[in-house]
């Protein structure tokens, strides 16, 4: 059974509706709540808890998932320097506002923090929680060997990518590590997912002629869990950017939760992770040759080598990043908050 939390004493309004649908004028529509949980990205949601703040005195916990305007701008949804500059300048004023407005910002990683004390905002205000995976479905599980076959994962060393492929995730350097490895006839990088940047790695595979590259296209979510499970090592991979050094990205947690080796391209807080559980490779980001000599290492490690630094990590997601870890300190936080000067309540022991 996956772990559960409940805050039986605490009512807790979220916001995640667009913003045009609350206003002052219906925000009395909304029921009572102790303190409104904000949601971000995208900040623009912190209108909506400024209004219950302002009309009623509820009390805001802001949960920032992704660091804005960086992300944004990174994401390549924003075209020319001049909008660039003026996304990065308005963005930045608003969500210096919202977190001055906030009576305990959350955030997932201790970069994350440290980037919003850069900001101004008070260290005593910033708790880190770091996320999850969803723990009902990613867990160790049997390799399925029809699955193999048909992926065309049987008989090979696989290095699983799994996720988005866009502008931040810099997948043309997985490319450039298996162009130097082609000597290496039992590896193959397989690609799983889809996005902006699947077209042109395609084309580059082709141009290169990558045998041992595999695209295997957009999966269905339930197919994942076992997906992972053929995988001899989960590559997780980002762009060296140096706000992406505060990013933990969530299929680190998936990795970690379905038991699996991991090879990770990133820097910062999460290659810490990988470091602290002894869960597997840490490579420069962007460094295709170190990237490449990984990928050689960890396919001669012996195979009980491998399943050990997948248990490692298993034990470390349990351990530290799991649900219940996250949920005992949310709840430890909305109580902190409820019954302090922002909240005015008196705390209640509640029964759970």
């Amino acid at each position: 059974m996956s772990p559960c939390f409940a805050f039986p004493s605490i009512q807790v309004t979220t916001n995640p509706k667009p913003l045009t649908k609350l206003t002052w004028g219906n925000a009395a529509l909304i029921g009572p709540a102790d303190l409104v949980y904000l949601y971000d990205p995208p900040p623009t949601n912190g209108l909506a808890s400024l209004v219950l703040k302002l009309f009623r005195g509820t009390p805001i916990v802001h949960h920032i998932a992704d660091m804005w305007p960086e992300t944004v701008i990174a994401s390549g949804m924003l075209r020319g320097k001049h909008l660039q500059g003026f996304a990065t300048l308005a963005l930045g004023k608003w969500c210096k506002f919202l977190y001055h407005h906030a009576s305990v910002i959350t955030v997932l990683s201790p970069g994350f923090k440290r980037l919003l004390v850069e900001r101004g905002v008070p260290a005593k205000k910033v708790e880190v929680i770091y996320n999850w995976a969803d723990e009902q479905s990613f867990c160790p599980v049997e390799r399925d060997p029809a699955m193999a076959r048909e992926l065309g994962m049987d008989a090979r060393f696989n290095i699983v990518y799994a996720g988005n492929m866009g502008p931040v995730q810099g997948l043309d350097n997985i490319l450039a590590a298996a162009r130097l490895i082609q000597d290496q006839p039992r590896i193959q990088i397989v690609l799983a997912g889809t996005g902006p940047s699947e077209p042109e790695l395609r084309r580059q595979a082709r141009e290169f002629g990558l045998r041992n590259v595999r695209f295997i296209g957009q999966r269905e979510y339930a197919e994942m869990p076992r997906i992972n499970a053929l995988a001899d090592a989960l590559l997780v991979h980002l762009r060296d950017l140096p706000f992406l050094h505060a990013t933990i990205p969530g299929k680190l947690q998936v990795s970690m939760a379905s038991g699996r080796p991991i090879l990770i391209a990133v820097g910062g807080d999460a290659a810490d992770l990988v470091r602290d559980a002894g869960a597997g490779l840490v490579v420069e980001p962007e460094n295709p040759g170190e990237l490449a000599r990984a990928m050689i290492a960890m396919s001669c490690m012996p195979k009980e080598q491998l399943e050990e630094l997948g248990q490692r990590g298993r034990a470390y997601y349990l351990g530290h990043l799991s649900m219940g870890i996250a949920g005992q300190r949310m709840e430890e936080i909305f109580r902190k908050v409820v019954a302090g000067p922002y909240g005015g309540r008196k705390e209640s022991t509640p029964k759970i």
